[in-house]
């Protein structure tokens, strides 16, 4: 196809899809009306549809002062989700998967509820 030909067919496929989750979204609290749709569309969540910048994890140790500092400075630079990751799980504290892992990370959704953003799950290891 030709390049002219493509950018009509990209854009159609991402307004669909943007429209598409847009209606689920709503549909699951009842609330969608041709209002709500129409301002999603104008002014979508970014935190839905923009760059999730990863959060490494790797290094020091991940303590509650330490994220909510982090996930402060992040939120007051216009980051609106996170994705934690740590690359080497043995060597990371807290240990991917262990008891203390998920209590870290039952932190770090409870802090970035507080500030309005919303939290990504990186599950690859190795």
């Amino acid at each position: 196809m030709k390049k002219h030909v493509m950018k009509p067919i990209i854009l159609i496929i991402l307004i669909s899809a943007m429209i598409c989750t847009t209606i689920n979204i709503n549909a699951q609290t009842g609330e969608l009306s041709y209002n709500q749709l129409r301002k999603d569309f104008e002014s979508p969540d970014f935190s839905y549809w923009e760059e999730v910048p990863l959060w490494w994890w790797d290094g020091d140790k991940m303590d509650k002062e330490r994220i909510t500092f982090q996930l402060e400075e992040l939120s007051i630079k216009g980051i609106k989700a996170v994705c934690p990751i740590q690359r080497s799980p043995v060597r990371s504290y807290p240990e991917s998967f262990s008891d203390e892992w998920w209590k870290t990370l039952s932190y770090v959704h409870e802090e970035c509820e507080r500030l309005g953003m919303r939290l990504w799950i990186y599950d690859q290891l190795g």
